[in-house]
């Protein structure tokens, strides 16, 4: 692992590695893309939606999530509200359809619609 040859390398050149179990930054260390969020612009809250910088700004609206992947679960902080269905095309069609729930959030790769 490359993380393991760094390591290593610094060890036998500069002594022994301290342990770092967490990294303090005044700015951003890296950002990760989670996806775009997916919305009806006629929804009544979409100025909201367009506004979000955080989760915690869309805590009180609802996503239709995804029980195909854990990632949610994992990525997503439990504050926000949400209903979870079965599979992307059925989240879409609940939203878009039948306009029910605020927004979703989907992968570019899943965007086939």
């Amino acid at each position: 692992d490359f993380f393991e040859a760094v390591v290593n390398w610094l060890e036998q050149h500069c002594g022994p590695v301290p342990k770092t179990y967490a990294v303090f930054s005044s700015g951003r260390i890296f950002t990760e893309d989670i996806g775009y969020l997916i919305f009806i612009p006629t929804n009544l809250k979409v100025q909201k939606i367009k506004e979000a910088k955080s989760f915690k700004d869309l805590a009180s609206l609802l996503m239709l999530g995804s029980d195909a992947s854990g990632w949610e679960k994992e990525n997503i902080p439990p504050l926000v509200r949400r209903e979870s269905y079965i599979d992307d095309e059925t989240r879409l069609q609940v939203l878009a359809r039948r306009q029910y729930g605020d927004y979703l959030i989907m992968g570019l790769e899943q965007l086939k619609f």
